[in-house]
Protein backbone atom coordinates (compact mmCIF):
# COMPACT_ATOMS: atom_id res chain seq x y z
CA UNK A 1 0.00 0.00 0.00
CA UNK A 2 1.20 3.45 -1.09
CA UNK A 3 0.74 6.05 2.05
CA UNK A 4 1.59 8.90 -0.47
CA UNK A 5 4.82 10.34 -2.32
CA UNK A 6 7.21 11.52 0.28
CA UNK A 7 8.67 14.74 0.16
CA UNK A 8 12.22 15.60 -0.77
CA UNK A 9 14.33 15.30 2.19
CA UNK A 10 15.47 18.38 3.71
CA UNK A 11 19.25 19.69 3.80
CA UNK A 12 21.86 18.32 6.00
CA UNK A 13 22.52 22.30 7.72
CA UNK A 14 18.38 22.33 7.95
CA UNK A 15 18.16 18.78 9.33
CA UNK A 16 21.27 20.08 11.48
CA UNK A 17 19.37 22.91 12.72
CA UNK A 18 16.29 20.88 13.46
CA UNK A 19 17.99 18.68 15.77
CA UNK A 20 20.06 21.41 17.95
CA UNK A 21 16.67 23.38 18.42
CA UNK A 22 14.51 20.21 19.61
CA UNK A 23 17.71 19.26 21.81
CA UNK A 24 17.26 22.80 23.22
CA UNK A 25 13.56 22.56 23.79
CA UNK A 26 14.00 18.79 25.13
CA UNK A 27 16.77 19.80 27.99
CA UNK A 28 14.82 22.84 28.89
CA UNK A 29 11.79 20.71 29.83
CA UNK A 30 14.29 18.10 32.00
CA UNK A 31 15.90 21.48 32.95
CA UNK A 32 13.10 22.90 34.39
CA UNK A 33 11.80 20.11 36.07
CA UNK A 34 8.77 19.01 33.51
CA UNK A 35 9.60 15.55 33.95
CA UNK A 36 12.09 13.15 35.41
CA UNK A 37 12.80 12.04 32.15
CA UNK A 38 11.97 11.09 28.54
CA UNK A 39 12.65 9.64 25.30
CA UNK A 40 12.13 10.99 21.75
CA UNK A 41 12.49 9.41 18.47
CA UNK A 42 12.02 11.13 14.96
CA UNK A 43 12.46 8.76 12.20
CA UNK A 44 11.66 8.26 8.65
CA UNK A 45 10.84 4.32 7.20
CA UNK A 46 13.87 2.75 7.76
CA UNK A 47 16.01 5.00 9.81
CA UNK A 48 16.18 6.97 13.07
CA UNK A 49 16.56 10.64 12.10
CA UNK A 50 16.76 12.27 15.40
CA UNK A 51 17.65 10.48 18.76
CA UNK A 52 17.41 12.26 22.22
CA UNK A 53 17.20 10.51 26.12
CA UNK A 54 17.38 12.25 28.95
CA UNK A 55 16.94 12.68 32.52
CA UNK A 56 16.25 10.28 35.24
CA UNK A 57 14.22 6.90 35.01
CA UNK A 58 14.67 7.07 38.98
CA UNK A 59 15.41 10.25 41.15
CA UNK A 60 15.94 8.22 44.23
CA UNK A 61 18.54 5.68 42.96
CA UNK A 62 19.72 8.67 40.74
CA UNK A 63 19.41 5.97 37.75
CA UNK A 64 19.30 7.77 34.24
CA UNK A 65 17.12 7.23 31.48
CA UNK A 66 18.78 5.56 28.22
CA UNK A 67 17.78 4.04 24.91
CA UNK A 68 16.53 0.65 27.26
CA UNK A 69 14.76 2.47 29.63
CA UNK A 70 10.94 1.03 28.89
CA UNK A 71 7.52 3.51 30.23
CA UNK A 72 3.84 2.33 30.33
CA UNK A 73 2.43 3.25 27.37
CA UNK A 74 -1.27 2.95 28.21
CA UNK A 75 -4.03 4.39 26.03
CA UNK A 76 -1.17 3.78 22.64
CA UNK A 77 -2.33 -0.02 23.09
CA UNK A 78 -5.23 0.57 21.63
CA UNK A 79 -3.77 0.93 18.22
CA UNK A 80 -2.80 -2.96 18.61
CA UNK A 81 -6.12 -3.86 19.88
CA UNK A 82 -7.64 -1.97 16.77
CA UNK A 83 -4.92 -3.64 13.86
CA UNK A 84 -6.31 -7.09 15.87
CA UNK A 85 -9.65 -6.73 15.50
CA UNK A 86 -9.12 -5.80 11.65
CA UNK A 87 -7.37 -8.81 11.30
CA UNK A 88 -9.57 -10.50 12.82
CA UNK A 89 -12.18 -9.33 10.32
CA UNK A 90 -10.02 -9.36 7.89
CA UNK A 91 -10.18 -13.44 8.16
CA UNK A 92 -14.35 -13.52 8.38
CA UNK A 93 -13.97 -14.00 12.21
CA UNK A 94 -15.98 -10.66 12.99
CA UNK A 95 -18.10 -8.76 11.20
CA UNK A 96 -17.40 -4.83 11.52
CA UNK A 97 -21.03 -3.73 11.36
CA UNK A 98 -22.41 -6.83 13.43
CA UNK A 99 -23.24 -5.52 17.07
CA UNK A 100 -20.13 -6.11 19.26
CA UNK A 101 -22.87 -8.00 21.78
CA UNK A 102 -22.64 -10.86 19.26
CA UNK A 103 -19.23 -11.74 20.35
CA UNK A 104 -19.37 -11.24 23.96
CA UNK A 105 -20.64 -13.18 26.68
CA UNK A 106 -21.98 -10.57 28.68
CA UNK A 107 -23.18 -7.96 27.83
CA UNK A 108 -25.73 -5.21 30.00
CA UNK A 109 -26.66 -2.77 27.78
CA UNK A 110 -30.45 -2.53 26.33
CA UNK A 111 -29.11 -1.13 22.72
CA UNK A 112 -25.55 -2.66 20.83
CA UNK A 113 -22.89 -0.93 19.32
CA UNK A 114 -21.26 -2.44 16.26
CA UNK A 115 -17.23 -3.27 16.53
CA UNK A 116 -16.53 -0.16 13.91
CA UNK A 117 -18.56 1.61 16.02
CA UNK A 118 -17.04 0.81 19.18
CA UNK A 119 -13.14 1.27 17.46
CA UNK A 120 -14.49 4.86 16.49
CA UNK A 121 -15.41 5.78 19.98
CA UNK A 122 -19.10 6.49 18.70
CA UNK A 123 -20.21 3.39 20.28
CA UNK A 124 -22.09 5.54 23.16
CA UNK A 125 -20.06 3.34 26.26
CA UNK A 126 -19.85 5.26 29.21
CA UNK A 127 -16.57 6.15 30.54
CA UNK A 128 -15.42 5.98 33.82
CA UNK A 129 -12.30 7.40 35.71
CA UNK A 130 -9.79 3.93 35.07
CA UNK A 131 -7.51 5.69 37.64
CA UNK A 132 -8.31 2.93 39.84
CA UNK A 133 -7.94 0.28 37.54
CA UNK A 134 -4.53 -0.72 37.69
CA UNK A 135 -3.06 -3.26 40.45
CA UNK A 136 1.03 -3.52 41.37
CA UNK A 137 3.45 -5.60 39.53
CA UNK A 138 3.56 -8.19 42.87
CA UNK A 139 -0.29 -8.54 42.70
CA UNK A 140 -0.12 -9.60 38.94
CA UNK A 141 -0.01 -13.15 39.48
CA UNK A 142 -3.33 -13.50 41.78
CA UNK A 143 -5.64 -10.89 39.31
CA UNK A 144 -8.89 -11.76 38.01
CA UNK A 145 -9.30 -10.48 34.80
CA UNK A 146 -12.54 -11.79 34.47
CA UNK A 147 -13.91 -10.62 37.81
CA UNK A 148 -12.47 -6.92 36.71
CA UNK A 149 -14.80 -7.12 33.61
CA UNK A 150 -17.66 -8.36 35.20
CA UNK A 151 -17.18 -5.64 38.11
CA UNK A 152 -16.99 -2.92 35.64
CA UNK A 153 -20.01 -3.90 33.05
CA UNK A 154 -22.00 -4.32 36.63
CA UNK A 155 -21.37 -0.83 37.59
CA UNK A 156 -21.13 0.78 34.80
CA UNK A 157 -24.39 -1.09 32.99
CA UNK A 158 -25.69 2.12 30.96
CA UNK A 159 -24.94 3.45 27.47
CA UNK A 160 -24.01 7.37 27.83
CA UNK A 161 -25.53 8.14 24.03
CA UNK A 162 -27.32 6.36 21.21
CA UNK A 163 -24.71 3.76 19.29
CA UNK A 164 -22.91 5.76 16.00
CA UNK A 165 -24.56 9.22 17.22
CA UNK A 166 -21.69 11.41 18.61
CA UNK A 167 -18.07 11.09 19.72
CA UNK A 168 -16.72 9.86 23.06
CA UNK A 169 -13.94 8.31 24.28
CA UNK A 170 -14.21 4.91 26.12
CA UNK A 171 -11.65 2.78 27.62
CA UNK A 172 -14.98 0.22 28.53
CA UNK A 173 -15.67 0.23 24.88
CA UNK A 174 -12.31 -1.28 23.79
CA UNK A 175 -11.95 -3.27 27.40
CA UNK A 176 -15.27 -5.08 25.49
CA UNK A 177 -13.22 -5.30 22.08
CA UNK A 178 -10.00 -7.15 24.11
CA UNK A 179 -12.92 -9.59 24.91
CA UNK A 180 -14.06 -9.96 21.70
CA UNK A 181 -10.14 -10.84 20.05
CA UNK A 182 -9.87 -13.14 23.51
CA UNK A 183 -13.47 -15.45 22.43
CA UNK A 184 -13.08 -15.40 18.46
CA UNK A 185 -9.09 -15.82 18.17
CA UNK A 186 -8.97 -18.68 21.67
CA UNK A 187 -6.71 -16.91 23.31
CA UNK A 188 -5.83 -14.31 25.59
CA UNK A 189 -5.65 -10.72 24.26
CA UNK A 190 -1.99 -10.37 25.45
CA UNK A 191 -1.02 -13.32 23.40
CA UNK A 192 -2.79 -12.95 20.67
CA UNK A 193 -0.68 -9.03 19.98
CA UNK A 194 2.59 -10.58 21.32
CA UNK A 195 2.22 -13.30 18.37
CA UNK A 196 0.35 -11.76 15.50
CA UNK A 197 1.49 -8.17 16.05
CA UNK A 198 4.15 -7.98 17.91
CA UNK A 199 6.87 -10.94 16.76
CA UNK A 200 5.98 -10.10 13.23
CA UNK A 201 7.99 -6.68 13.60
CA UNK A 202 11.29 -8.68 14.31
CA UNK A 203 12.22 -6.54 17.16
CA UNK A 204 16.15 -6.07 17.47
CA UNK A 205 18.38 -5.61 20.49
CA UNK A 206 16.88 -2.78 22.95
CA UNK A 207 13.57 -2.27 21.04
CA UNK A 208 10.83 -3.87 23.97
CA UNK A 209 6.99 -3.64 23.46
CA UNK A 210 5.24 -6.04 26.15
CA UNK A 211 2.67 -6.73 28.46
CA UNK A 212 4.99 -7.37 31.48
CA UNK A 213 8.02 -5.21 32.81
CA UNK A 214 10.69 -8.16 31.92
CA UNK A 215 13.72 -6.18 33.11
CA UNK A 216 12.30 -4.01 36.57
CA UNK A 217 16.48 -2.76 36.28
CA UNK A 218 15.29 -1.14 32.98
CA UNK A 219 11.98 0.48 34.06
CA UNK A 220 11.42 3.91 34.72
CA UNK A 221 9.40 4.64 38.14
CA UNK A 222 6.44 6.20 37.26
CA UNK A 223 6.36 9.96 38.60
CA UNK A 224 3.42 12.50 39.90
CA UNK A 225 3.61 16.17 40.96
CA UNK A 226 3.84 16.39 44.90
CA UNK A 227 1.69 19.67 44.56
CA UNK A 228 -0.28 19.16 42.21
CA UNK A 229 -4.90 18.81 41.92
CA UNK A 230 -4.11 14.74 40.85
CA UNK A 231 -1.65 13.89 43.41
CA UNK A 232 -3.95 15.56 46.27
CA UNK A 233 -6.99 13.52 44.40
CA UNK A 234 -4.99 10.51 43.93
CA UNK A 235 -6.17 9.56 47.71
CA UNK A 236 -9.86 8.57 46.20
CA UNK A 237 -8.92 6.57 43.71
CA UNK A 238 -6.31 4.53 44.46
CA UNK A 239 -4.33 3.60 48.13
CA UNK A 240 -1.41 5.96 48.63
CA UNK A 241 0.06 3.87 50.88
CA UNK A 242 0.32 0.93 48.90
CA UNK A 243 0.90 2.64 45.61
CA UNK A 244 3.76 5.50 46.66
CA UNK A 245 6.99 4.57 47.93
CA UNK A 246 9.00 7.76 48.19
CA UNK A 247 8.98 11.31 47.16
CA UNK A 248 11.71 13.13 45.84
CA UNK A 249 11.85 17.46 45.23
CA UNK A 250 9.09 18.39 43.79
CA UNK A 251 8.12 14.38 42.66
CA UNK A 252 6.21 11.43 44.28
CA UNK A 253 7.31 8.04 43.43
CA UNK A 254 4.93 5.04 42.23
CA UNK A 255 5.27 1.51 42.94
CA UNK A 256 5.62 -0.43 39.38
CA UNK A 257 1.68 -1.41 38.06
CA UNK A 258 -0.35 -2.84 35.48
CA UNK A 259 -2.89 -1.93 34.02
CA UNK A 260 -6.30 -3.94 34.44
CA UNK A 261 -7.63 -4.22 31.02
CA UNK A 262 -4.41 -4.76 29.06
CA UNK A 263 -6.71 -4.24 25.90
CA UNK A 264 -6.74 -0.34 26.64
CA UNK A 265 -3.42 0.12 27.92
CA UNK A 266 -1.30 -2.41 29.09
CA UNK A 267 1.44 -1.92 26.73
CA UNK A 268 4.52 -1.49 28.12
CA UNK A 269 7.73 -0.05 25.78
CA UNK A 270 10.32 2.37 24.64
CA UNK A 271 10.81 4.37 22.18
CA UNK A 272 12.79 2.18 20.00
CA UNK A 273 10.04 -0.51 20.40
CA UNK A 274 7.34 1.92 19.14
CA UNK A 275 9.60 3.03 16.35
CA UNK A 276 9.71 -0.21 14.87
CA UNK A 277 6.22 -0.68 14.79
CA UNK A 278 5.65 3.02 13.04
CA UNK A 279 8.32 2.07 10.54
CA UNK A 280 6.52 -1.22 9.90
CA UNK A 281 3.08 0.56 9.53
CA UNK A 282 4.99 2.98 6.95
CA UNK A 283 7.02 0.79 4.97
CA UNK A 284 6.66 -2.91 5.59
CA UNK A 285 3.88 -4.30 2.94
CA UNK A 286 4.45 -7.83 4.74
CA UNK A 287 3.30 -6.40 8.76
CA UNK A 288 -0.27 -5.91 7.88
CA UNK A 289 -2.30 -5.69 4.74
CA UNK A 290 -2.82 -3.11 2.34
CA UNK A 291 -6.73 -3.10 3.49
CA UNK A 292 -6.12 -2.88 7.57
CA UNK A 293 -3.25 -0.28 6.81
CA UNK A 294 -5.65 1.68 5.22
CA UNK A 295 -8.38 1.21 7.58
CA UNK A 296 -5.64 2.69 10.41
CA UNK A 297 -4.61 5.49 8.78
CA UNK A 298 -7.11 7.16 6.97
CA UNK A 299 -10.02 8.57 8.09
CA UNK A 300 -12.99 6.57 9.20
CA UNK A 301 -16.86 7.09 8.27
CA UNK A 302 -19.77 7.85 10.20
CA UNK A 303 -23.42 8.30 10.22
CA UNK A 304 -24.70 9.31 6.35
CA UNK A 305 -21.14 8.56 5.38
CA UNK A 306 -19.63 11.47 7.12
CA UNK A 307 -15.61 11.85 7.01
CA UNK A 308 -14.24 11.61 10.82
CA UNK A 309 -11.65 13.23 12.26
CA UNK A 310 -10.31 9.80 13.58
CA UNK A 311 -9.42 6.15 11.97
CA UNK A 312 -10.62 3.07 13.82
CA UNK A 313 -7.64 3.16 16.33
CA UNK A 314 -6.13 6.66 15.87
CA UNK A 315 -6.87 10.47 15.68
CA UNK A 316 -6.19 13.07 13.01
CA UNK A 317 -4.15 16.35 13.57
CA UNK A 318 -2.04 18.99 11.29
CA UNK A 319 0.87 19.98 11.65
CA UNK A 320 2.41 22.76 9.34
CA UNK A 321 0.25 21.81 6.64
CA UNK A 322 1.04 17.84 7.13
CA UNK A 323 -1.67 15.49 7.92
CA UNK A 324 -0.80 12.85 10.62
CA UNK A 325 -2.28 10.09 12.55
CA UNK A 326 -2.00 10.08 16.33
CA UNK A 327 -2.66 8.64 19.57
CA UNK A 328 -1.29 9.48 23.24
CA UNK A 329 -1.04 7.19 26.46
CA UNK A 330 -1.36 8.79 29.78
CA UNK A 331 -2.47 7.84 33.48
CA UNK A 332 -0.72 7.35 36.79
CA UNK A 333 3.17 8.01 36.46
CA UNK A 334 3.70 7.82 33.05
CA UNK A 335 2.62 9.94 29.78
CA UNK A 336 3.75 9.22 25.51
CA UNK A 337 2.59 9.95 22.53
CA UNK A 338 3.55 8.11 18.93
CA UNK A 339 2.45 9.70 15.62
CA UNK A 340 3.09 9.20 11.83
CA UNK A 341 2.76 11.62 8.99
CA UNK A 342 1.92 9.11 6.02
CA UNK A 343 2.58 11.93 2.76
CA UNK A 344 5.90 12.40 3.71
CA UNK A 345 7.16 9.05 5.75
CA UNK A 346 8.14 10.14 9.17
CA UNK A 347 6.74 9.17 12.49
CA UNK A 348 7.73 9.98 15.97
CA UNK A 349 7.65 9.31 19.64
CA UNK A 350 7.52 10.77 23.17
CA UNK A 351 7.75 8.89 26.18
CA UNK A 352 7.96 10.81 29.66
CA UNK A 353 7.52 9.05 33.45
CA UNK A 354 5.50 11.66 34.61
CA UNK A 355 1.95 11.48 34.61
CA UNK A 356 -0.50 12.81 31.91
CA UNK A 357 -4.47 12.30 32.04
CA UNK A 358 -4.52 14.54 28.47
CA UNK A 359 -3.46 14.54 24.70
CA UNK A 360 -1.44 16.97 25.30
CA UNK A 361 0.00 17.60 21.90
CA UNK A 362 3.72 17.87 22.98
CA UNK A 363 4.74 16.36 19.50
CA UNK A 364 3.08 19.33 17.97
CA UNK A 365 5.90 21.30 19.58
CA UNK A 366 8.64 19.05 19.30
CA UNK A 367 8.12 17.81 15.33
CA UNK A 368 7.52 21.48 14.62
CA UNK A 369 11.19 21.38 13.99
CA UNK A 370 11.58 18.83 11.57
CA UNK A 371 8.28 18.66 9.97
CA UNK A 372 8.68 21.88 7.07
CA UNK A 373 5.09 21.59 5.60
Amino acid sequence: MSLGVFAMAPSVAAMSDAQAQARRYLDRLLADDDAPGLQYLFLSDDAVLYSHTGGMADLVNREPVTDLTTFNAYSVTKTFAAAAILQLAEQGKVGLDRPIAQYLDQFPYDKSPTIRETLTHTGGFPNPNPMPWVHLTGEHAAFDKAQFVGEVLRSHNRLKSEPGRTYAYSNVGYLLLGEVIEKVSGQAFTEYVEQHLIRPLRLRDGETLAFAITRPQDHARGYLERWSLLNLALGFFIDRNRHIDARSGRWVQLRNLYVNGAAYGGLIGNARGFARYMQALLGRDDYLSPAIRALLLTPAHGPRGMELSRSVGWFFGNLKGEHYCTHAGGAAGYYCEIRIYPRIGRASVVMFNRTGIRDERILDRIDGYFVTG
